[in-house]
C-alpha cells in the first residue's frame, strides 16, 4: 500500500501534468495558428510572384458559388472548363463569389470576367461593404470572351438612393447577368486585377505590430500604396491574439500578409495531394476492417479509432468544406469504436443509470461555474435557439460516449492508476478541439471533472447534459476576446 509520501508525490506529479497540459494547449494552438498565417501569406506571395491576383475564381460546379446556386431563375450545369448558365425567364440573376478576407478595391479595382464565345448578355456588378448599402452598376454589354472592367469608372446606384462611392474594401461581390430566355453563357473565370503589374512582394520590410503604436500604424497602413504589406504579430502572442491582429489588419488591407513574429520559414509546407489522402483512407479502412475481425489490444484499438477523428480535426480537414476522405475516416473511426464497444463491453456503463444517486448529479456542478464565467468575463448575451440546444445535446452525448464509454475504459486498462486514465481521457478530449487553444483548455479542465464523476456513476447522460449546458452558456455569453469561438479544426481560423 502506498505511503503518505508516495501519495503526496503522486498528487504533485498529477498537478504538474495538469499544468503542463494546459500550457501545451496554448502552445499547440499558437503553433497551428502561426503555420496557418504563414501558409496564407505564402499563398499571396506565390500568386503575386506568378503575376496572379489574390482574388480569382474558376467555377466548375455550383459548389463554387455562394449558397451553391444562382440568385434568380437560372439553371446551373457543369460545362467543359466552366459553368453553364441558362436563363429560364429572361430576368436578371446573380452569382455570388466566396470571399474569406474582403476585397481590396483600392489596389485591385479591375474586374476581369472570362466567358466562352456566345450570345452577348447584359452585365452589372454588385458590391456591398460593412455599414454601406448594396450598390449595383448600370448594365453594360458583355460580348467579348475576356472583359476588363475598371470599377472606378462605372456609375453606381443603390435602392434607396445612398452614397455609392466605390469603397477601398468590400465584403461582397456578385455578377448580375441578364440574358434572353433559354440562352446560355459559359462562365470560365472571374478575377480582380491591378491596373498595372504588382511589384514582387519579397522586397517588403516587415512591420512589427505594437498595441501601443497601433493608432499610428493603422493610419500608415491605410495610406500605404504597397498592395500587399507585410506585418508581424507581437512576440509571444496567443492563437486568439494573432487572429485578432489578423482581423484588424485585413479590415483595412485585405491583401496584407500577417505573419507571426520571428524569422520566417524558408519554404512553405507541402500540400498533400488528394490522391494521397484517398490512398491513406483506403489503408485506414483496411486496418479497421482487419481489427473488426481480429481484435487487438487496447492501445492499438484506441489508436485506430482515434485516427479518423484526429485526421479531421487536428489535421485541419474541416474548413468551409470538409475533406471527403477525412470525413469518411471520421465516420469509419467512430463506427469502429461503436462496434468494438458493442462486442467488448468489459466495462459496464449506462446511458441513464441511477439518477437518484447523488453522484449522478455531480457533473452538473460545472454548469453554475460556466454561468459565473459568463457573468464575470463575458460579453453581450446571445441565447441559443431551441433547435440548436437540442442538436447540441445530441452532439454532446456522442462526444461523451466516445470519451467516457470507449476511450476512458481502455486507458484504465493501459495505465497504472485511475487518475492517469482520467488525465489521458481529458487530454484526448482537448485534442479533439484543436486548434482552438482557449476552448482546448476549457474542455481539458471540464473533462477532468466529468471523467472523475463518470467513474463513480458510469452514466453518460448527466455528463452529456452538463456538457451541453456549459457549451451553450459559454457560446451565448463568453465568446469574445479570450474565447474566439467554439469552432475547431480549420473553421477556427475564419
Amino acid at each position: 500500500m502506498p505511503s503518505r509520501v508516495e501519495k503526496a508525490l503522486g498528487l504533485v506529479g498529477f498537478a504538474l501534468l495538469v499544468a503542463l497540459a494546459l500550457l501545451a494547449c496554448r502552445q499547440v494552438a499558437a503553433r497551428y495558428t502561426a503555420r496557418y498565417l504563414e501558409q496564407q501569406a505564402g499563398a499571396i506571395e506565390t500568386a503575386l510572384e506568378a503575376g496572379r491576383t489574390p482574388w480569382q475564381w474558376s467555377p466548375r460546379s455550383r459548389h463554387d458559388l455562394v449558397a451553391q446556386r444562382a440568385f434568380g431563375n437560372a439553371q446551373i450545369t457543369t460545362a467543359m472548363n466552366g459553368l453553364r448558365l441558362t436563363s429560364r425567364d429572361g430576368q436578371p440573376f446573380e452569382l455570388g463569389w466566396p470571399i474569406d478576407r474582403g476585397l481590396d478595391l483600392a489596389h485591385w479595382p479591375v474586374l476581369a470576367p472570362t466567358r466562352a464565345p456566345g450570345t452577348p448578355v447584359l452585365l452589372s456588378i454588385v458590391w456591398s461593404a460593412e455599414g454601406r448599402p448594396s450598390c449595383v452598376s448600370k448594365p453594360i454589354t458583355w460580348a467579348d470572351p475576356v472583359a476588363r472592367i475598371d470599377l472606378r469608372t462605372l456609375s453606381w446606384q443603390a435602392t434607396p438612393a445612398e452614397d455609392c462611392t466605390l469603397p477601398a474594401r468590400a465584403d461582397m461581390l456578385r455578377l448580375r447577368i441578364t440574358a434572353s430566355t433559354g440562352s446560355e453563357l459559359v462562365l470560365r473565370h472571374v478575377a480582380l486585377e491591378r491596373p498595372q503589374a504588382v511589384a514582387q512582394p519579397g522586397v517588403s520590410r516587415a512591420v512589427l505590430l505594437d498595441p501601443a503604436r497601433w493608432p499610428r500604424q493603422r493610419a500608415a497602413l491605410a495610406a500605404s500604396a504597397e498592395p500587399s504589406p507585410l506585418l508581424q504579430t507581437p512576440a509571444g502572442a496567443s492563437a486568439e491574439q494573432m487572429l485578432a491582429w489578423r482581423d484588424r489588419v485585413l479590415a483595412l488591407r485585405p491583401a496584407a500578409r500577417v505573419v507571426p513574429a520571428g524569422p520566417r520559414p524558408g519554404a512553405a509546407a507541402a500540400i498533400v495531394p488528394v490522391a494521397a489522402e484517398w490512398m491513406a483512407l483506403a489503408g485506414y479502412l483496411c486496418g479497421l476492417a482487419w481489427l473488426a475481425r481480429r481484435p487487438a489490444g487496447a492501445a492499438i484499438t484506441l489508436a485506430m479509432a482515434l485516427a479518423g477523428p484526429l485526421w479531421v480535426i487536428a489535421g485541419l480537414r474541416w474548413g468551409l468544406h470538409a475533406s471527403v476522405p477525412a470525413a469518411v475516416a471520421f465516420a469509419a473511426g467512430t463506427s469502429f469504436a461503436a462496434w468494438t464497444s458493442w462486442r467488448q463491453r468489459s466495462h459496464p456503463w449506462h446511458w441513464i443509470g441511477s439518477w437518484h444517486s447523488w453522484s449522478w448529479w455531480l457533473p452538473l456542478a460545472l454548469v453554475p461555474v460556466a454561468g459565473g464565467l459568463c457573468i464575470l468575463a463575458g460579453n453581450a448575451w446571445t441565447p441559443p435557439t431551441t433547435g440548436r440546444a437540442l442538436t447540441y445535446l445530441g452532439w454532446a452525448g456522442f462526444q461523451q460516449w466516445l470519451i467516457l464509454a470507449f476511450i476512458l475504459p481502455r486507458f484504465e486498462r493501459l495505465l497504472p492508476a485511475t487518475r492517469w486514465a482520467v488525465l489521458a481521457a481529458a487530454t484526448t478530449f482537448a485534442a479533439l478541439h484543436t486548434p482552438n487553444g482557449a476552448l482546448m483548455q476549457l474542455c481539458f479542465a471540464a473533462e477532468l471533472w466529468w471523467a472523475w464523476c463518470f467513474i463513480r456513476s458510469r452514466s453518460v447522460l448527466p455528463v452529456a447534459l452538463a456538457h451541453a449546458a456549459c457549451a451553450l452558456l459559454v457560446g451565448a455569453g463568453l465568446v469574445g476576446q479570450g474565447l474566439r469561438s467554439l469552432e475547431v479544426s480549420a473553421r477556427f481560423f475564419f
